[in-house]
């Protein structure tokens, strides 16, 4: 797994949108200051491939104070195919997953599923949790007491890394498998029915045998009894027949007692005749009543007419008359009056009103001079006007004119009534019309309906003198005659049929007495019936018997059954019982997990002189003997020397030679997908007491195992380690959260956030 791009947000102490691009890195250092969130980078990394990370449990931990919601996106390559993965956390709520992958630039869903995102997860990496943080992210420090240390130390370091202790478990484990399959051996035994045994079965058995057989001799019998059953039933149907046939036979004399005295003989042409004049004359009577009931109806369709031509013309003689315009004229003319008396009366009104206003400048005025108003000369002096007589004058000329408004008025009502009337008149003309045009068409419907019906009865072509009562009392006669022979015939067919009846009945009756002479006369069927019904009741009652004895073998056969599995189960439990013990004793030995340790160690010196020898161009190689570690030189006839005597340097060359090894068995081993290419690679801490010639030696090292193309970052704050590194990730802390700046191999900045 190689990671590719890096967005965090909310994350402990990234509060604001960080981004951390791995491309174009290769070995490169992860600095800042203590605090600044070094660390949580690689948190980040783990928490979203494997929501939890190894240093806080509880992931509401991981929100960052302040915020209410962590983001953390991954986008990490796996071989040749590039993959994302986003965790999302709110407060309370469940946390959101997505899993998709690239294809052809788009990313594709795969998975939104926490449970199936990890399960999918754990097999592109090809590591569990545990197993990640111990081979991808090394703790540098350790290994270098792990190389220097005491016996005691290495074992100590050893057991955790390892999880050596798993194999403690592993014989608690063993130990309670073996008591819970001894319980399970004690509960199946009480489970066993002792009670059960193959002799019961076959006593059983004979008993169901005998019934069996007692089945088979009462079906034979139920089988016979069923052969005369339906001639028994037969032979009861046709008594019934007969029965049957005597009572029709009877009531068919009785009809023919019934029927009234009839003389004469019968005619087939004259009831012929008279069957074909019937509806002719019944014909004749009904159309003479229409006839009659058309003259009816034709006599009150006139009578409505004259009614409707008398209305009609009144309210033609009203349409007109135009009365309405004569009282439209009168209050025409009463209006032209009180016009010319309201005009006389403004006029007078006006010259007094004239003379009243030049009665103040009358002492001014002198005839044969100008006046001071209009300046004409004044030919006479106007006398002085009656105050009394001008104010009588205004009250009549106010009176003339509300009398000039009344008729006015009076006059527009007048001409809306005339036109109302006059509408009134010309609807009721119309009506009237309508209903004399109606009338009208009334007589010459029922004039015509009747002509129709005089033409029809016409047709008919009947003698008025042929009587409808004659011909109907003829051929009732006529029908008694046919009657009367219909019913002889019938009555001689039953008396046929009664025969054959009795003669068929006392052939089944004979067939049925010889096989069942005791069988009752005249109720054959009823005995035949209560046999089958009893022996039927017999035979059920022996397969009751039977199907129980059946069911209570298969209970004994399963009980049997259940009892060899039981005891094979028994065995089995006893056996993984004995297998378990035996597995917890031998992980009980004292010396086992010292075994597993001591072969981890020389198997880790094995394999770390491979890294070893690259670091340190073919000078070292590891030596384990008498549960130390030598390391042999090369450049000394392959001198095998104490690790202690190792510049500070080679000694960081030997401890991480010693973690790659580690990291690399512990990825194998925990593999789930096959061998695991361990891609990157993260160091954390432990270079803080080298010196500057050491940390030179550490970086050339650290270039020489990134040169393939393994992803190698360092987490360090030392400066002059990270000086050295091709590529740089600087964590600034600040009050609005960590910032990082990062730089790639040529030193120039390749992204802030």
């Amino acid at each position: 797994m190689r990671p590719i791009r890096l967005e965090i947000k909310g994350f402990t102490s990234f509060r604001e949108k960080t981004e951390v691009d791995f491309q174009g890195l290769g070995l490169f250092a992860i600095t800042g200051q203590t605090g600044a969130g070094k660390t949580s980078i690689l948190d980040a990394m783990t928490w979203a491939l494997y929501g939890r990370t190894p240093r806080l449990r509880n992931n509401k931990d991981l929100i960052s104070q302040g915020a209410k919601s962590l983001s953390v996106e991954l986008q990490f390559r796996v071989g040749q195919e590039d993959h994302r993965v986003v965790r999302q956390l709110s407060g309370a709520a469940a946390a959101k997953v997505r899993l998709e992958r690239l294809d052809h630039g788009e990313w594709l869903p795969v998975t939104g599923n926490v449970t199936e995102l990890n399960e999918r997860v754990r097999a592109l990496v090809g590591l569990d949790f545990d197993s990640f943080n111990k081979a991808v992210i090394l703790p540098q420090g350790e290994f270098d007491k792990f190389l220097r240390g005491k016996a005691e130390e290495r074992r100590s370091v050893l057991t955790d890394l390892l999880d050596v202790g798993v194999y403690q478990r592993m014989m608690q484990s063993a130990n309670e498998k073996s008591r819970r399959q001894n319980e399970q051996a004690d509960f199946k035994r009480n489970e066993i029915d002792n009670s059960v045994s193959p002799e019961a079965i076959d006593a059983l058995a004979a008993q169901l045998a005998i019934a069996v057989a007692e089945v088979s001799t009462l079906a034979e019998a139920l089988k016979k009894l069923d052969g005369v059953f339906a001639d028994a039933v037969a032979l009861s149907e046709t008594r019934k027949r007969e029965a049957s046939l005597a009572a029709a036979r009877r009531e068919l004399q009785d009809q023919l007692d019934a029927l009234p005295g009839t003389e004469g003989e019968y005619d087939a042409a004259e009831h012929l005749r008279l069957k074909d004049l019937l509806p002719r004359v019944e014909g004749r009577v009904r159309m003479e009543k229409a006839i009659a009931e058309a003259a009816k109806n034709l006599t009150a369709a006139r009578v409505r007419k004259a009614s409707a031509t008398e209305v009609w013309e009144q309210a033609r003689q009203i349409l007109d008359e135009a009365a309405w315009t004569r009282a439209e004229d009168r209050f025409r003319a009463d209006l032209v009056h009180v016009q010319q008396e309201a005009q006389s009366a403004k006029e007078h009104y006006d010259h007094l009103h004239a003379l009243d206003r030049v009665t103040a400048f009358r002492t001014e005025l002198e005839s044969g001079h100008a006046c001071p108003v209009c300046e004409q000369t004044v030919t006479t002096v106007p006398p002085v006007v009656d105050a009394t007589a001008l104010e009588a004058a205004r009250k009549a000329n106010l009176q003339q004119a509300a009398t000039l408004k009344g008729a006015e008025v009076a006059l527009e009502k007048a001409r809306h009534k005339a036109e109302q009337d006059r509408k009134a008149a010309d609807l009721e003309e119309r009506r009237t019309r309508d209903d004399l045009a109606k009338a009208q068409q009334e007589v010459a419907t029922q004039d015509s309906a009747r002509q129709t019906l005089e033409e029809q009865l016409a047709l008919l072509n009947v003698d008025d003198s042929v009587s409808l009562d004659d011909v109907r009392r003829r051929l009732r006669e006529l029908d008694v005659l046919v009657k009367t022979d219909d019913l002889r015939k019938q009555s001689a067919g039953k008396s046929a049929e009664i025969e054959a009846a009795r003669k068929e009945s006392e052939v089944k009756a004979t067939r049925i007495r010889a096989q069942f002479p005791e069988a009752s006369p005249s109720s054959e069927a009823a005995w035949i019936s209560e046999r089958r019904r009893g022996t039927q009741q017999q035979i059920d009652a022996h397969r009751q018997r039977i199907a129980h004895g059946e069911a209570e073998i298969q209970r004994l056969n399963e009980k049997l059954a259940r009892n060899q599995k039981l005891r094979g189960e028994i065995e089995i439990h006893l056996r993984e019982a004995a297998e378990f013990k035996e597995l917890g004793t031998f992980l009980n030995a004292g010396n086992f997990q010292q075994f597993l340790l001591d072969s981890a160690l020389e198997r880790l010196a094995t394999e770390g002189s491979k890294h070893l020898a690259i670091l340190s161009a073919n000078r070292y190689q590891f030596a384990w003997q008498n549960k130390e570690f030598f390391v042999k030189d090369s450049w000394h006839g392959d001198e095998e020397r104490p690790v202690a005597t190792l510049s500070g340097g080679e000694s960081f060359l030997a401890s991480l030679s010693l973690a790659l090894a580690l990291a690399e068995g512990i990825a194998q081993l925990n593999s789930e997908s096959g061998r695991v290419v361990l891609e990157s690679l993260f160091l954390d801490e432990g270079f803080s007491t080298l010196d500057s010639e050491t940390l030179g030696t550490v970086a050339d090292a650290l270039m020489m195992l990134q040169s393939g193309e393994r992803l190698i970052g360092i987490i360090t704050h030392v400066p002059g380690l990270a000086d050295q590194m091709p590529g740089r990730i600087d964590v600034e802390k600040t009050v609005a959260g960590s910032r990082v700046h990062q730089s790639g191999a040529n030193g120039m900045a390749v992204g802030a956030s």
